[in-house]
């Protein structure tokens, strides 16, 4: 029967990739389910983007002139979050497509061990251009937020976190803060519903 087939194909595969995990050095030796998680979790972040950012409007203002705080927000940082929101993203969906492969293929040893190293891969991919990019950016707008001191005394020194975007590179931190919590919504139903079909081929 049909489903007697899926649940011994879950099973071996399921087998097949714990002897693999078992016998092989990972760069990241986390779960499948826990680098998804922390994808979802990043994009989360970019929630805090905007709320941070327009608090210190006043703050801003006095750094970079009142015509940049009277219009938009549009810090670079908002341009590098969403640059790694973006990418983050990306890089979720492949390994929600890694967790399907790897709980419900039939997998031989080597195929497992293939599968392990692109888990490694991916998750440099991840980590390099998409979440440390959103943790800079979500970082920046946070010591704003909770240390404007320590930003006038950058300022003094030529640093400029708030320095405006031009052209294609303006982007609205609110657009920032939106798109990465959607992209985590839409990140996170992807999961449960790979889970889900998962659970029900085991049953």
């Amino acid at each position: 029967m049909a489903g007697d087939r899926d649940i011994r194909e879950t099973v071996m595969a399921g087998e097949q990739y714990a002897r693999a995990r078992l016998s092989t050095r990972q760069l990241f030796p986390f779960s499948l389910e826990w680098r998804v998680r922390a994808c979802i979790l990043t994009l989360a972040l970019t929630v805090l983007v905007a709320p941070t950012t327009y608090a210190r409007r006043g703050l801003i203002g006095s750094l970079e002139g009142e015509m940049v705080a009277s219009g938009a927000l549009e810090p670079a940082f908002a341009l590098i979050a969403l640059g790694g929101a973006l990418v983050t993203f990306a890089v979720g969906l492949v390994l929600i497509g890694l967790l399907y492969v790897a709980e419900t293929r039939p997998l031989s040893l080597e195929e497992a061990k293939r599968l392990l190293w692109l888990e490694d891969a991916v998750m440099v991919i991840a980590i390099s251009p998409g979440i440390s990019f959103v943790l800079i950016a979500v970082s920046l707008s946070l010591l704003g937020f909770l240390a404007p001191g320590i930003v006038s005394s950058l300022y003094a020194q030529g640093v400029a976190i708030y320095a405006t975007g031009s052209g294609l590179a303006a982007v609205d931190v609110w657009y920032t803060s939106i798109v990465g919590g959607g992209l985590a919504i839409v990140l996170a139903s992807c999961q449960w519903q790979v889970q889900g079909t998962v659970a029900a081929r085991a049953a």
